[in-house]
């Protein structure tokens, strides 16, 4: 049982009941209609309304209550409360001198006037419902004068108002262990599948490894194989083609032979490894595999010019006879040359013409090597060394392809240079359409017209250079391809820059049609109640429109200025009104409405107000809005406020009740 303080009024009524007769089991009140203070047990009867076993059995019940439910209630029976509209504050005063805490309900029951009330705990009680709900388990067995059966009804109605509270402390409980354990089995569920698709990307890496490990070594025995066997071809190639002709297959043979031995190397320093790891391997595998790969592309590359030497060896007759014929069409060629490069003077002036002067004087060379290395062949032929004869037959063709490709070089520059003419046309064509756009776009900075004219120079001298006698058309073409690509470039800013300053445009007037939109109503609001409107919100009004005029100014000279301006414009005009609206609005709050917060819409009142707040009758604002004159529009005059009709407050933190009932 928790000590409860009493006052100096409640000692002094205890003294006078001490010192009273002794009248039955239950001392009787001073007054029954007052705040009593309460037994030692859980049950007051100060209406003497129950047995000694009532209570006794009440008090058991009562008890049973705080050992199953940790809450105690007690009960008091008076005949009459002191206000039969006050039953509240009748039983809160009583639980407030007994001094009742936050888990303690104190159940006043009025035997002759037929109430009853329970007051809780506050916030820290049951809910205003439960204790509605006791009340009325309580009302039952009252209205049959079962005073006694009340007690023990009220006490069975808080146990199971109290049950749903454990039920869901329990559940709660399940819920939490419950989801702990998905939790745990999600947990271990992810490791798993963690561990299993680790585990199985490592075996997928160990296989990708172990194959690699494989290829290296069949790559590595095979490259060895056929280092040795191109050792073995090199001797027959000499004996078969002469050292000169294989000179360049000795070598890279011996550059195969230092590849192949590093990747052995390689080879043989990772076995040396006791433990290697999964990255060791790989690595090993590919160095090995990259060297072996060099090696086997070398030797390749020379393998070719052998197998070329073998055919011309196995047809060396035919190849004689074909070669011979080849080099009597290709004997007309310098001089067909050197009649073009003279013919190609009388028009051109191209350094190209330079570079190919030479070229009738080396096809002759060729030639004449040609011619001594056809001889050689028909000899080694006649001698039957085969092998010899290949050799110089190579040597021949490749004397006449040269031949060929460098009168080629000579003959085919008159379409060359046709072609360049053709593609200069072309390129004046399009730049002469890049002119007459230029002159539609704006040049603020002067850089088209810097364009334009270089374009049109180099317009002009390639129309010259296309009808004079010493045309340069690669030069040409290459001075028109600049001036078009600069052109184009130059154009594309432009049309940027003017599709920017559109879309600024654009936004400029988008911007300044909703800033004299919003200055426009800021100015509407404020003058219909600029008797309620402050100088805030006119200052920003004054600003938006200063900084409108400012953006139209902008406009002509720096339209980002302009824009940032107009929609600075917008915003100062919202703010102005935000500003006025809540000018009149704290006019209001403070006396332009009737003390009930609602204008009257027919009242003479209503009019001198919406005459002070229209401006109609002035001096009505002063420093914003925020203050008032002396005319007592309005408002309550004094520093304080009306209360309210709300309820009263109990004790420390306040206690709560059912709402109180008759029986």
């Amino acid at each position: 049982m928790r000590r409860r303080a009493r006052t100096l009024s409640s000692v002094a009524l205890a003294a006078a009941l001490v010192l009273a007769p002794a009248v039955g089991a239950v001392a009787q009140p001073v007054s029954s209609s007052d705040p009593v203070l309460l037994d030692s047990g859980y049950v007051t009867d100060d209406a003497g309304v129950l047995t000694s076993a009532e209570i006794e059995a009440a008090n058991h019940r009562l008890d049973q209550l705080r050992a199953d439910d940790d809450v105690e209630l007690w009960v008091v029976y008076v005949d009459h409360f002191t206000n039969p509209s006050d039953s509240a504050e009748w039983t809160h005063t009583t639980a407030e001198m007994a001094g009742l805490g936050s888990d303690q309900y104190l159940l006043a029951i009025a035997t002759e006037g037929r109430q009853i009330f329970l007051s809780g705990p506050g916030a820290d009680g049951l809910s205003t419902g439960a204790l509605s709900a006791v009340e009325q388990a309580a009302t039952d067995p009252l209205r049959g004068n079962d005073w006694a059966g009340a007690a023990t009804a009220a006490a069975d109605e808080i146990s199971a108002q109290l049950a749903p509270n454990r039920t869901g402390l329990w559940a709660f409980l399940i819920v939490v262990i419950v989801v702990a354990g998905t939790i745990a089995v999600v947990i271990v569920v992810r490791r798993a599948k963690k561990k299993g698709a680790a585990q199985r990307q490592l075996a997928e890496e160990t296989a990708e490894v172990e194959e690699l490990e494989k290829s290296a070594a069949v790559l590595l025995v095979a490259s060895d194989d056929a280092l040795r066997s191109s050792q073995q071809e090199l001797g027959f190639a000499i004996a078969q083609f002469g050292s000169e002709a294989t000179a360049e297959y000795e070598q890279a043979i011996g550059e195969a032979r230092l590849a192949v031995g590093r990747a052995f190397e390689t080879k043989s320093r990772f076995d040396a490894i006791a433990e290697p790891s999964l990255a060791q391997r790989r690595e090993a595998g590919e160095q090995i595999i990259a060297l072996l790969e060099e090696a086997n592309e070398t030797l390749s590359e020379k393998e070719e010019a052998f197998e070329k030497l073998r055919a011309l060896e196995q047809n060396a007759p035919a190849m004689l006879a074909q070669l011979r014929t080849q080099r009597q069409r290709a004997a007309s060629g310098p001089d067909e040359a050197d009649a073009e490069i003279g013919r190609l003077r009388t028009s051109y002036a191209s350094p190209v013409l330079g570079d190919v002067s030479d070229n009738a004087d080396e096809a002759r060379d060729r030639l004449d090597f040609a011619d001594d290395q056809l001889a050689q062949a028909e000899q080694m032929l006649a001698q039957n060394e085969s092998g010899q004869a290949a050799v110089a037959l190579d040597h021949a063709q490749q004397a006449l392809a040269q031949a060929d490709e460098l009168v080629s070089a000579v003959t085919s520059l008159r379409t060359a240079f046709a072609e360049a003419e053709q593609r200069a046309r072309d390129i004046i064509a399009d730049l002469e359409k890049d002119l007459v756009q230029a002159q539609t776009i704006a040049d603020p900075d002067g850089a088209i017209g810097r364009a334009t004219a270089e374009a049109s120079k180099n317009i002009g001298v390639a129309r010259e250079n296309l009808t004079g006698s010493e045309r340069k058309p690669f030069l040409m073409v290459q001075a028109l391809d600049a001036a078009n690509d600069q052109l184009d470039a130059v154009l594309a800013r432009a049309r940027e820059a003017e599709e920017n300053a559109r879309r600024q445009r654009q936004q400029f007037d988008q911007s300044v049609h909703q800033a004299r939109s919003q200055i426009s109503q800021a100015e509407r609001y404020i003058g219909t109640r600029r008797g309620a409107v402050g100088s805030s919100a006119r200052t920003l009004l004054a600003s938006a429109q200063a900084s409108l005029d400012r953006a139209f100014t902008l406009s002509t000279s720096n339209m980002p200025h302009a824009l940032a301006a107009a929609q600075n414009a917008a915003q100062l005009a919202q703010q102005a009104s935000t500003a006025a609206r809540n000018d009149v609005n704290r006019y209001q709050s403070h006396g332009g409405y009737s003390s009930g917060g609602h204008r009257p819409r027919s009242s003479a009142g209503s009019n001198i107000a919406g005459a002070i707040i229209g401006g109609l009758i002035g001096g009505a604002i002063s420093g914003g809005g925020n203050s008032r004159g002396s005319t007592g529009f309005g408002g309550f005059s004094g520093g304080g406020s009306r209360g309210g009709g709300g309820g009263r407050s109990f004790g420390g933190g306040g206690r709560s009740g059912g709402g109180g009932r008759r029986f």
